[in-house]
């Protein structure tokens, strides 16, 4: 789906198998789609069915008859952390990269605007403090708590901000966009985040994608090389994949950001980046013309469920805390999974999840991590239980992370072992 981390390999593959291949997105996070939210969901067991009998009993279901490429465009909405349904259309596509994708391109100017035909002048910069980046939500959207991106203006506020006038109709976008940039630095590391974001008449704006790039990486991930500070760079931002119609009357805005915590670890030092405008473009990926699907999913069908008892209510929670006195920010994040019990043998299971993420705004290396994960699971007669804990920080040389890992029989430990290592940044 498309709030999953895996969605752009879908895409590539579409490109890139030459064997035969049909793709299906939908809207959904990572979860099979016929339990998947947000809904529509599909009946993705008859269609697992259908495509492996026609390929392993050579029982012709019509698989190969199917659009090669279905797709749920996704209408413009008002920004949540959760979605029970997202609105929108599932739309066929022949092939991939699809003839009724065009490519526009929209020029940054000075002054801030986002336009058509015009390249912009001049030179801009962008300086973000530490805590850009608390919006973005989930870097995969999996349990089904407030993961989705929030409301960006909080995060747009401290970025560096391109923006179309109202659109005067809808506008599909279908695929992979590009942002190509002319950019110095002023520090041998630093990093920079584009975000596309769907900007409501009244103020509210919801992520439609975004993309990031590590300037060390510029030219290769497998061999990064410092930046010369000072000297100007040809670089490119490859935007997740994503297909989102933005509604008439609303903007489109391109948000720039030196951080993007906690989804990326921040660079060593505070950079400031330095943009020239005449060669500076998005290129969007619009869509034509859309095309409904010839025959429809079928519904949702799968086998009965087990019979369970709710031991322990699920909880699900996401807490942006500021510290007056420290000066800090903190994400909190509680997944308590629940606790249940399957009566037809008596096993009972049970998952919490934690995670702390705190940072100071003015001090990229005050960047601290925290994550903690308990499993139990037993019967009547015996329970057993495992607590594994990871912090990670950061020096401007090196990676320190601490992991320990606890087992216990009942409330008596078993198994205990910690773990120390220092990790080399090599241009992260």
């Amino acid at each position: 789906g498309w709030g999953d981390a895996y969605s752009n390999a879908v895409p590539r593959l579409m490109k890139g198998l030459q064997s035969p291949v049909r793709a299906i997105i939908g809207p959904w996070m990572h979860r099979y789609p016929h339990i998947a939210k947000p809904e529509p969901r599909i009946g993705f067991l008859q269609e697992c069915l259908r495509w492996w009998d026609h390929w392993l009993k050579e029982s012709d279901q019509g698989v190969m008859a199917e659009p090669p490429y279905r797709v749920y465009l996704m209408d413009s909405v008002r920004p949540q952390g959760h979605y029970d349904a997202r609105p929108g259309e599932w739309i066929a596509l022949d092939d991939w990269p699809d003839k009724s994708v065009d490519h526009r391109t929209l020029h940054l100017q000075q002054g801030g605007a986002l336009a058509e035909n015009t390249s912009g002048e001049g030179l801009v910069e962008v300086s973000s403090d530490a805590t850009v980046g608390h919006q973005a939500g989930e870097y995969c959207i999996i349990w089904g708590g407030p993961e989705w991106p929030l409301d960006q203006r909080s995060d747009d506020n401290r970025s560096l901000c391109f923006e179309t006038a109202p659109l005067n109709e809808p506008l599909a976008l279908c695929g992979q966009g590009r942002l190509e940039l002319e950019v110095s630095s002023d520090q041998a590391e630093a990093l920079l985040a584009a975000r596309l974001v769907d900007v409501a008449p009244g103020g509210e704006a919801t992520r439609i994608t975004y993309g990031v790039l590590n300037l060390s990486h510029r030219d290769s991930h497998e061999e990064p090389r410092a930046v010369t500070p000072g000297k100007v760079y040809r670089i490119s931002i490859k935007l997740d994949d994503v297909a989102y119609r933005v509604a008439k009357g609303h903007r489109l805005r391109l948000a720039l950001s030196t951080s993007y915590w906690p989804l990326l670890w921040p660079s060593p030092q505070q950079a400031r980046l330095t943009l020239s405008l005449s060669n500076s473009y998005l290129n969007l990926p619009c869509l034509t013309k859309t095309r409904a699907l010839p025959r429809p999913f079928e519904p949702v069908a799968m086998a009965p469920k087990l019979s369970e008892t709710e031991l322990r209510a699920p909880k699900f929670e996401r807490k942006i805390i500021e510290d007056a006195a420290k000066g800090t920010y903190r994400i909190e994040i509680l997944d308590d999974h629940g606790s249940y019990r399957i009566e037809e043998h008596g096993h009972e299971r049970g998952s919490v999840t934690r995670e702390v993420y705190e940072i100071h705004p003015d001090a990229p290396l005050s960047a601290k991590a925290l994550c903690h994960w308990t499993q139990s699971l037993g019967r009547e007669s015996w329970r057993i239980r495992t607590e594994a804990m990871i912090k990670q920080w950061a020096d401007e040389e090196n990676f320190y992370i601490d992991a320990e890992l606890e087992a216990f029989e009942g409330e008596r430990q078993v198994f205990h072992r910690k773990w120390n290592r220092k990790v080399k940044r090599d241009f992260m």
